[in-house]
């Protein structure tokens, strides 16, 4: 006799099965495992199928995910003989759970001669529904300018599974410009990851309008949203600053505001932002005006919170009457990605 296990031949001996009190060479499949019971996002799972009381050794076994067959992953220990002059076996088949795979279909298929119609064993794979970190509402450029093309974009990370409904606002109206839609993928960390946005052309009555995406992700029902003050270079801020900033309390880097009201040439100016989560001493915070670094740390003072963990950066300059709207930023470096926060100084 011969064994047909993906595309393997085994010759064993043609000794005649025992019967034992139950009737032999039927194969009996059990349900399918999985190792460990419980999945984990990013970690190796392993599905178990065990099939025993064949015969004769010529058998076919196969997985199938969402109904296609799987090429690759799979091993088979046997088939060995058991005492009553029957075979058995077990596959596995290995694969890395990621957001793709949530309430996935995998099914092992059992085809013997002694079968009238082949034996299937049906399992879903169960994984928790994770809603999306939502970044702050990001503007390209920076400082945008009336009639320059600007892009708003938020960023969605580890989530699963993939379907989300994003809607945009504009000044609590829906956004009627260009939508890109998210396109997710799997992110390093296993989970989805994608990038909502919208598109226009400034124009000067967008200046101060208020900006919302919001995003619902369906598994999980969970609705969230960020706000945006979009401000423009040529919108004449009032009190000196021009920076879009979205108001976020979640946020691990805070946007800079300046702790100077009507910032003058000549006189000094302090400029500011919040670190979350982390110690001075776990982070390297570097200064700059446009692109040069300030080499002179006497001008920046670094304050640890008296209440929890994080602390205040702040920059204490004194500029010229060249400096207005002049573009200073600060980079964040911990055991996160780097942040950069922007500001444009506007002097009275």
């Amino acid at each position: 006799f011969y064994c047909l296990h993906f595309g393997y031949f085994l010759s064993v001996s043609s000794k005649p099965p025992l019967t034992r009190g139950k009737q032999p060479g039927i194969p009996s499949v059990e349900d399918i495992k999985f190792d460990p019971p419980d999945s984990m996002y990013g970690t190796d799972l392993t599905l178990i199928c065990n099939v025993s009381n064949f015969y004769p050794q010529a058998i076919e076994t196969f997985w199938r995910k969402n109904g296609k067959q799987v090429v690759s992953g799979m091993t088979v220990k046997g088939p060995v003989r058991e005492e009553n002059g029957c075979f058995r076996l077990t596959s596995h088949l290995q694969i890395k759970t990621t957001a793709e795979n949530f309430d996935e279909e995998f099914s092992f298929h059992v085809n013997h001669i002694q079968l009238k119609v082949p034996i299937t064993k049906t399992t879903f794979l169960t994984c928790p529904a994770l809603s999306p970190t939502l970044s702050a509402i990001k503007v390209g450029p920076a400082f945008p300018d009336v009639s320059q093309p600007i892009i708003l974009s938020v960023s969605l990370t580890s989530y699963a599974p993939a379907p989300v409904q994003v809607k945009w606002f504009k000044n609590e109206k829906p956004f009627l410009g260009v939508i890109n839609r998210p396109s997710p993928v799997i992110a390093d960390d296993s989970l989805f990851s994608s990038i909502a946005s919208i598109e226009f052309i400034a124009a000067e009555d967008d200046h101060g309008s208020l900006f919302r995406c919001e995003v619902l992700h369906a598994a999980t029902k969970k609705i969230q949203e960020k706000n945006l003050k979009l401000l423009l270079q040529d919108g004449n801020d009032k009190d000196g600053t021009n920076e879009n900033k979205a108001p976020d309390e979640d946020e691990e880097v805070s946007q800079i505001t300046c702790q100077t009201k009507c910032p003058r040439a000549g006189q000094p100016v302090t400029i500011s932002c919040t670190v979350k989560g982390t110690t001075v001493d776990d982070a390297h915070i570097t200064w700059y005006r446009d692109v040069y670094p300030f080499e002179d740390m006497s001008c920046i003072a670094n304050t640890p919170f008296k209440t929890g963990m994080g602390f205040t950066t702040a920059l204490t300059y004194t500029p010229k009457q060249e400096d207005h709207n002049c573009q200073f930023q600060v980079d964040v470096i911990t055991e996160m990605d780097p942040i950069c926060r922007y500001f444009r100084l506007k002097l009275s």
